[in-house]
């Protein structure tokens, strides 16, 4: 099985059995930008605009991953190294892949999913 295969198949099992949870079961998160889109959308978007889409996705991607990190930071935590073994082409693949499987899951909850993956596999920082 490849990293590919790998990646798709813990990206589908934790968008399925594990969506966003929060410390608060009363906690509303406000998600903008295209993390708040849902899958069907961004894979019609990467379609009609590709490049401005792509840029939009991974920039948005990077900087949710980011605080991610900034969090387990925090608590002494490791983090992922999103430089290591790991391009903007391998995630954009990875992202709109599942999109393509997943219609209607929200791109928030696959890039919260491609983090856990990454975290539990590898990328690891201490």
């Amino acid at each position: 099985m490849t990293l590919k295969h790998l990646a798709a198949a813990a990206l589908a099992t934790a968008c399925i059995f594990a969506p966003l949870q929060y410390a608060h079961a009363d906690v509303k998160a406000y998600i903008d930008g295209i993390g708040a889109a849902k899958c069907s959308q961004l894979t019609a978007s990467l379609k009609a605009e590709p490049s401005a889409t792509a840029n939009n996705l991974l920039g948005w991607s990077y900087g949710y991953m980011t605080r991610r990190n900034i969090e387990r930071a925090g608590a002494g935590q490791s983090q992922v190294d999103l430089t290591k073994g790991f391009d903007e082409q391998k995630m954009l693949n990875i992202i709109s892949g599942f999109c393509v499987d997943e219609p209607e899951a929200r791109v928030v909850s696959v890039v919260d999913a491609l983090f856990e993956v990454l975290l539990k596999n590898g990328s690891l920082t201490s």
